[in-house]
């Protein structure tokens, strides 16, 4: 009867419902044919996990499309580091009261000294926060509109990650002060330059990182206790659902009546980018691991406030995601604080201690591997032995 039906469109995607767990884990994990990319086989997700409009979508192109928006982004990435020069030298606040005289008398005269202080300080940390905040919407767009993702756990992953990957940039900018390819260019020409910037560029930008947690702790989360976006939207559709002068139908509202989901792809990185700051500076700097702290003691309350009345789970991954990208990322930032403080100490001559800390590295990175195959692979499919155990075969 699909088929048809002349607007139906086949979908490359199929579901098959097996009466055992044992044997639907055993089936995600055959290999049904030798050709590559012809049939692939995996767990099915939740339904209120799919994207009911990207079903019909063929895998092969939305590889193709997601291939294509890496490479776009690629050339975003090479232009950020422009943007982000411009968007500083814009927060000037002499630059700023050339083009708006009534900022002439704050900038130049004596009296608003320290609040010019303050606010040259802090303006160019919460402008590149707004820059930063609108990226989840266009990867989002990218992949739910452009690729066709079929999942939302897919779309939030490919958001989390491309998303701190432009956070790690916006760190990279911010301390090399230059361009990306002079910094390639003279890393690769002078290894020792990475341990060079590593101990002393990223130690002197403390300042800074503390005003970007501190400016989270009191603007960020304060923003999504508050959700005073959410909130015009709601009234904005309950405006339109309860107007008599037109008629919505009963599915545009419930669909516009349902909880919010939380959106890992916009969250995840702040949490992520928090860790990797406190983790370079708790040895250098620890005033700033107290503030990144202070971060989690309130977002630890405010999280949970929002799960308990905002959020609603929409899908159940069966620990796929997100807790593989959040253990791969914390590995990360912990080798970087490692680099971090042995680049700081073979700065300071300090060559015996900063050979001592070398063997961390290697102890994060095999600890690394010994957590992906000791929990990460073994939660994603039920084993046949637990299967047979609990006679899940029957």
């Amino acid at each position: 009867r699909a088929l048809a039906d002349d607007d139906a469109r086949a979908s490359s995607t199929g579901c098959v419902t097996f009466a055992s767990p044992a044997l639907a884990s055993d089936a995600a994990q055959l290999v049904l044919t030798s050709r590559r990319g012809d049939v692939s086989v995996s767990l099915a997700p939740p339904a209120s996990d799919v994207l009911w409009q990207n079903v019909h979508t063929p895998a092969s192109e939305i590889s193709e499309r997601l291939g294509a928006a890496n490479v776009l982004l690629c050339f975003l990435a090479v232009l950020w580091t422009p943007l982000v020069a411009g968007v500083q030298a814009l927060c000037n606040l002499e630059v700023l009261a050339h083009y708006w005289s009534a900022l002439r008398p704050f900038a130049r005269e004596e009296r608003y000294e320290a609040l010019r202080t303050l606010v040259s300080g802090s303006l160019p940390v919460y402008v590149m926060l707004a820059l930063l905040g609108a990226l989840p919407v266009v990867l989002n767009a990218i992949a739910v509109s452009y690729a066709g993702v079929k999942t939302k756990s897919a779309a939030h992953a490919y958001v989390a990650v491309r998303y701190l990957y432009f956070q790690l940039l916006q760190i990279f900018v911010t301390v090399a002060s230059g361009s990306l390819f002079a910094v390639l260019r003279l890393v690769l020409d002078h290894p020792r330059a990475l341990l060079d910037l590593l101990g002393t560029a990223l130690p002197g930008m403390g300042s800074y990182f503390l005003e970007l947690v501190i400016a989270k702790v009191l603007f960020s989360l304060a923003f999504e206790l508050a959700r005073p976006t959410k909130l015009v939207a709601t009234i904005f559709r309950q405006a339109v659902t309860r107007s008599r002068l037109w008629s919505v139908p009963s599915r545009v509202k419930r669909r516009l009546r349902q909880p919010p989901n939380f959106d890992y792809g916009s969250y995840l990185p702040d949490f992520i980018m928090v860790v990797l700051v406190g983790t370079i500076f708790a040895p250098i700097a620890p005033v700033v691991c107290v503030c990144c702290w202070a971060y989690f003691a309130v977002a630890s309350s405010v999280y949970a406030h929002q799960f308990l009345y905002v959020y609603v789970r929409a899908y159940e991954t069966g620990g796929e995601f997100p807790g593989p990208t959040l253990a791969r990322f914390f590995f990360v930032s912990l080798v970087v604080g490692h680099l971090t403080l042995i680049g700081h100490l073979a700065i300071l001559e300090a060559h015996a201690q900063a050979l001592a800390l070398a063997p961390l590295v290697y102890g994060t990175v095999r600890t690394r591997g010994d957590v992906k195959r000791t929990y990460e692979d073994p939660a994603r499919y039920l084993d046949r032995e637990t299967a047979r155990r609990f006679g899940l075969y029957a």
